[in-house]
């Protein structure tokens, strides 16, 4: 009987570890800063303009290649799917929903239009031509962020919440155990992303992918066609090409460290974002919608509890 609960209460430890991860009881405030910070972000900076948009409109239909897109063509005629009159409600009804989402108001339902919006645009635009993947995880983020409480503070459905018969559920002192698991999996997500593309070129090229001759090519080849002038100067400086090519397998490799170990972040998220700085001036490959994404690895939260008590008396 003394052996079966020594395992089970090991089990039960790990069990409550686990659920605490994704469920600790907590507020909204890091969700709704995550909010307040990522949709205004891609409406001011990441969302490209509809001019660009609508070059897509230019190409055959039946190049799309696109799953999500396939799927909406399943039971949307490709010839109302594919004109410039749907494509541009499209377009509208997203930077509308965007910006009600930033303002918090039908804060989920503004969420999930935003990011299914943004999906079937980026996604009917990769259809043709070269493909591109910096975007794909902040919509994705978006969706999660619209499954998620993230309207329960620094909204107008907050505002109009405080007043109605269950005040206590609505803003920044609100606690809550639903607040915390969009923000694990956009962190989870984003460490496989690293993990993906760091494990790719090690499997692919082995630790020879870290010799520098490996990453002066690929710089080379991208200073051809974009003509970065940093990338031209770094190409002539060969032990430098080792270090960062071993600095990028470090980063992509050991960044899900971060989304387990808190103490990690404060080294892991700033490497992370002089990588993508790097890797921008080198060779023009523009990730920082993944930049702006470690505001979900930031304890939001614990600061302003900090704050409170420093002006406390």
């Amino acid at each position: 009987m003394t052996d079966r609960m020594a395992t089970t209460e090991p089990r039960s430890t790990w069990r409550q570890a686990w659920v605490h991860f994704w469920f600790p009881t907590t507020t909204a405030v890091t969700l709704a800063v995550s909010r307040l910070v990522l949709v205004p972000a891609w409406l001011l900076i990441f969302m490209k303009p509809w001019e660009q948009l609508a070059v897509a409109l230019t190409y055959d239909p039946a190049r799309i290649d696109q799953a999500v897109i396939l799927s909406i063509l399943s039971f949307v005629p490709v010839d109302t799917f594919h004109t410039y009159e749907v494509q541009r409600g499209i377009w509208m009804l997203t930077l509308a929903s965007g910006v009600l989402a930033t303002v918090g108001l039908f804060t989920r339902t503004s969420l999930l239009t935003f990011g299914l919006g943004n999906i079937v645009l980026v996604g009917h635009l990769w259809s043709y031509g070269e493909l591109h993947h910096p975007e794909a995880l902040l919509c994705v983020a978006f969706i999660l962020l619209g499954l998620s409480p993230a309207g329960r503070c620094y909204s107008i459905d907050s505002w109009f919440g405080t007043r109605s018969q269950h005040p206590e559920r609505w803003g920044p002192d609100a606690t809550m155990d639903t607040a915390t698991w969009a923000l694990r999996t956009t962190q989870c997500l984003l460490g496989l992303a690293y993990f993906s593309s760091g494990s790719a070129k090690l499997l692919d090229g082995g630790l020879s992918w870290m010799n520098g001759a490996t990453l002066q090519t690929i710089v080379l080849t991208d200073y051809v066609r974009f003509g970065m002038p940093a990338g031209g100067w770094i190409i002539q400086r060969f032990w430098l090409c080792v270090v960062g090519a071993a600095m990028t397998i470090v980063v992509e490799v050991f960044f899900f460290v971060a989304v387990f170990v808190e103490a990690s972040r404060k080294y892991i998220l700033p490497a992370g974002v002089a990588l993508h700085v790097g890797i921008y001036v080198t060779m023009a490959a523009p990730f920082f919608t993944w930049i702006a994404m470690y505001v979900v690895f930031l304890d939001i939260e614990a600061l302003r509890r900090q704050s409170s008590r420093r002006q406390s008396p």
